[in-house]
C-alpha cells in the first residue's frame, strides 16, 4: 500500500522554529510492506525544499533535501535491537502511528546545522565598499628541527 501526498511547512510545528518562513514545499511517499520475516516495514521518501537562514549573510536560502528512511515497526525496546542496522525502529503500541511526526522527525534531522548560498556574490556582500577579498594568509615558515639538528651535526663534523 502506498500514502503519498504534500505538506506544509506550516503544519509541522517542531519544524517551523528552525525555518526562515512558511512557505516552501514538502512532497512525501510512503510505502508500506511486510519483509522476509514478517516485519511490518514504511519506506519513507521525503522531498523538500524549505527556507532556511544562510548563516553567511542572514538572508534566506532555499535548502533542499530528500531524506530516504526504511521504518520498522516494533512494540519493545528488545525488538528494536534486534533489527538489522539498515532498518529504524518506530515504537508503536495498539494505538496508531502519526506519519506526519514521522515525516517532521527525518526533515529535522535531515537539516543541517548551517546553511550557505552557494554563490560567491553571498560572500561578496560581506566585504566592505571596494575591498577585495583575499585568500588567508599563509603562516610563516617554520624551520624542520631535524634540519636544524642535521646543520649542526654537518657543522661540528666540518670542525674536528
Amino acid at each position: 500500500m502506498r500514502v503519498s501526498g504534500s505538506l506544509r511547512p506550516a503544519d509541522l510545528p517542531r519544524l517551523l522554529p528552525l525555518l526562515a518562513g512558511t512557505r516552501g514545499t514538502i512532497a512525501v511517499a510512503i510505502d508500506f510492506h511486510r519483509d522476509d520475516e514478517g516485519r511490518f516495514l514504511a519506506s519513507l521518501a521525503v522531498d523538500a525544499v524549505l527556507p532556511v537562514e544562510c548563516q553567511r549573510c542572514l538572508e534566506t536560502v532555499d535548502e533542499v533535501l530528500a531524506p530516504r528512511s526504511e521504518l520498522a515497526a516494533v512494540y519493545t525496546d528488545e525488538q528494536a535491537r534486534q533489527l538489522p542496522a539498515q532498518l529504524e525502529p518506530v515504537l508503536t503500541s495498539d494505538e496508531e502511528v502519526d506519519l506526519w511526526e514521522l515525516v517532521e522527525e527525518e526533515l529535522v534531522l535531515a537539516l543541517p546545522p548551517f546553511s550557505y548560498h552557494s554563490d560567491p556574490a553571498c560572500i561578496d556582500r560581506l566585504a566592505p565598499d571596494g575591498v577585495q577579498q583575499e585568500a588567508p594568509a599563509e603562516a610563516p615558515a617554520r624551520d624542520n628541527p631535524f634540519e636544524v639538528l642535521a646543520t649542526l651535526k654537518r657543522d661540528r663534523d666540518s670542525g674536528e
